[in-house]
């Protein structure tokens, strides 16, 4: 049933499928970018600069890109909040 507040009832099949979907542009844009150095290589504080700056690049897209442009800025997003997420698990266990 449709929630009048835009809130439709979600399942797990499709919140899963929604992930997996976007885990793979993720890895796209990973791929697209393996010639540069690897995350692991720069500290948290450059990862969080280029994060920064994914966001203004997705508010950009959100007002004039194409679908693929959102998405794609959006698996940007996502993909510096994981390299951050990683590198911080890292630390806590003392492996970075």
């Amino acid at each position: 049933m449709s929630d009048p507040r835009g809130k439709e009832e979600r399942t797990f099949d499709s919140d899963f499928n929604s992930c997996l979907k976007h885990s793979q542009a993720m890895l796209k844009k990973l791929r697209e970018n393996s010639h540069k150095a690897h995350w692991t290589t720069v500290t948290t504080e450059f990862l969080l600069d280029r994060l920064l700056e994914e966001v203004e690049e997705l508010a950009e897209a959100l007002d004039y890109g194409s679908t693929d442009d959102i998405v794609s800025e959006c698996a940007d997003v996502s993909n510096f909040a994981m390299m951050i997420a990683e590198k911080a698990k890292g630390d806590y266990y003392g492996l970075v």
